[in-house]
């Protein structure tokens, strides 16, 4: 089942996005990002778990004029569940110019993940949708990793430790630069080459060309299959 969310923008090639609403009754300020929540509505009956997914997103600009979407995203529910997420973008005609796909292989219940997408085509609307799905052998373990963040100056250290009792394999980052409340840039990748054995840290340092004061981290990973 799946879950659809659509919202109209105003982007031209890489100039700046106006405003961003829902055209199911939630509202984003692409400037301030500053967000209200949106309902939710499924395509066909009701898909409880996709619907327990709480949706943060916001859209920010880097030094070129390029808008981006960021979806921080969680699962309120007491389930784990594997989620696949695709963002369409539309121009004013309703049609699909950039369709980008993602997943979270494992969504641990509580947590909380973000993802990034981008278009670099003229697009007047986007919308998101989530498909949801039984975990079969992919471990839930984003719940041990613990995380901590350090300033110094344009640079952040990110320290990410495992609290569980398996290996966290593709452990991923996802980090928001913030300028007070406003989104100022996103970067993402893998926080270490090799999994994190339980008990143990990885150190990642990600530098910002962007004036920032506040940080948001988020990590998701699987857990080591054992045959």
């Amino acid at each position: 089942m799946i879950i659809t969310i659509a919202a109209s923008a105003v982007f031209s090639g890489c100039s700046a996005k106006i405003d961003v609403s829902s055209d199911t009754g939630g509202a984003t300020d692409a400037v301030s990002n500053e967000v209200t929540s949106a309902d939710t509505s499924s395509d066909s009956g009701t898909d409880k778990l996709a619907e327990s997914i709480e949706v943060t997103p916001y859209v920010y600009e880097d030094t070129t004029g390029c808008s981006y979407l960021v979806l921080v995203m969680k699962n309120t529910s007491d389930t784990d569940f594997t989620l696949k997420i695709n963002v369409q973008f539309k121009n004013s005609n309703g049609k699909v110019v950039e369709n980008l796909n993602d997943d979270v292989n494992a969504f641990s219940s509580g947590t909380e993940v973000a993802k990034q997408f981008s278009c670099d085509r003229e697009y007047a609307t986007y919308e998101y949708n989530f498909e949801t799905s039984q975990t079969d052998y992919n471990i839930p373990i984003n719940q041990n990793l613990k995380h901590t963040e350090s300033i110094n100056g344009n640079t952040v250290t990110i320290t990410a430790e495992n609290t569980g009792d398996i290996a966290a394999e593709f452990v991923d980052y996802t980090i928001l630069f913030f300028k007070g409340d406003t989104l100022v840039r996103c970067d993402d990748g893998y926080i270490s080459d090799n999994a994190i054995k339980p008990g143990e840290t990885a150190v990642k340092e990600e530098d910002c060309s962007q004036e920032f004061d506040n940080v948001k981290v988020y990590l998701n990973g699987i857990g080591e299959f054992k045959v």
